[in-house]
């Protein structure tokens, strides 16, 4: 899964490479776009023409500024000085175009760098996938595990008015069943009773009528 999504990041992800001249006091600027809530990534490199060699060479004596604002907005999002090899990164918080500039450390007068004027500088600009809020996943996480254990709560109420209510159907039978069997047993005992007191009700009226005969 994990691969799945790396290479998905690497297909949305743009990236480019360019490069430019510059003097000393020079300053290059340059527009992107870039959507909102975007990591943007570059990687920058300035050399300078070795007149002994005949060629360009990293320039190890020079620095360089990176300038970024948001365009519309004129709201600073990268403001940091490097040495000449680096790199830098931000994430825009507004779609729309951002302003990009470098300078050598000698444009805003430093000092640092008197040489060859002729300064070449390599550009590599990646624009990565949307960034993800982590709050907000955490927050949404935070928000489903109360839910599932608001319900795993409410599940065990249920289980235990389940039980209680199978508990009072047992009890109500066995309540039932003594009842009737007390009904039953009772209703028995009458019959014996009626049964007794009607032969002795017989027997006394029958000798009760013969000594009536008898006189």
């Amino acid at each position: 899964m994990m691969k799945l999504i790396l290479i998905l990041v690497a297909m949305f992800q743009l990236s480019y490479g360019l490069h430019f001249y510059m003097d000393s006091n020079d300053r290059k600027c340059f527009l992107e776009e870039v959507p909102a809530d975007t990591l943007v990534s570059g990687k920058y490199k300035a050399e300078e023409f070795n007149l002994q060699t005949k060629e360009w060479v990293t320039a190890n004596d020079v620095g360089v500024l990176i300038q970024v604002e948001e365009t519309e907005e004129k709201h600073p999002v990268v403001n940091s000085k490097g040495p000449s090899t680096g790199s830098f990164m931000f994430t825009s918080h507004l779609a729309g175009d951002h302003t990009v500039c470098l300078s050598t450390n000698s444009s805003i007068n430093t000092g640092w760098y008197q040489g060859n004027p002729s300064i070449r500088i390599h550009l590599d600009m990646a624009i990565g996938a949307i960034k993800h809020d982590e709050s907000a996943d955490l927050n949404h996480i935070q928000s489903l595990t109360n839910r599932i254990r608001d319900l795993n709560a409410k599940l065990i109420d249920v289980r235990k008015e389940q039980q209680f209510q199978r508990d009072r159907e047992v009890e109500f039978r066995e309540i039932s069943d003594m009842t009737n069997k007390r009904t039953i047993t009772w209703s028995i005992l009458q019959m014996i009773v009626i049964a007794g007191a009607c032969y002795w009700q017989s027997t006394h009226l029958r000798g009760f009528f013969n000594e009536k005969k008898l006189r």
